[in-house]
């Protein structure tokens, strides 16, 4: 005698209620399961660290007096001088000026030939950063500290703070 053909829709209808929604729950278990390993994954990969970059002119340094001014309407800006010799000799030795910007959670140390700008806590940019960050790069367009390809410095991600309008 030839056992009969079943189909999967038919074993699920000979089943009692409680067994047949069996592989309905596990699916969907498995599916919200899976979406989530997905969703971690991609949260986990755009983590925000501390934002450092570094930018760099090249021919003529910063002038200072021109910057400082226009910098201190907008944003929190300090004078840094570190002492020095006149005997002293260094290559260097008038490039020992630095001034220090902050924006919001954005940090600006710039140099006559060289700007760093970092956050100290990882944090979303807010519309005064993305002001700061847009000036230094103004000022600062180089990438690599000369003309030779030695170093190269790439921007980190960052995230932008969405706006509230009330």
């Amino acid at each position: 005698m030839k056992k009969p053909d079943y189909s999967t829709q038919q074993a699920l209808n000979s089943l009692s209620p409680t067994q047949a929604e069996f592989p309905r729950i596990i699916s969907r278990i498995w599916r919200k399961l899976i979406s989530s390993q997905i969703r971690n994954i991609i949260r986990d990969a755009w983590v925000i660290e501390p934002y450092y970059y570094v930018r760099f002119r090249w021919a003529r340094g910063l002038d200072f007096n021109e910057v400082e001014s226009e910098l201190r309407e907008t944003f929190q800006v300090e004078q840094l001088s570190r002492p020095f010799d006149e005997k002293e000799i260094s290559l260097h030795k008038n490039d020992r000026e630095k001034l220090k910007v902050w924006a919001d959670t954005l940090g600006a140390l710039l140099s006559p030939f060289r700007a760093v700008l970092y956050q100290r806590e990882p944090a979303e940019f807010t519309a005064a950063d993305m002001r700061l960050r847009e000036r230094i790069l103004e000022l600062y367009p180089r990438i690599t500290a000369s003309l030779f390809p030695w170093h190269f410095s790439a921007e980190p991600r960052f995230l932008v703070a969405e706006e509230t309008s009330e």
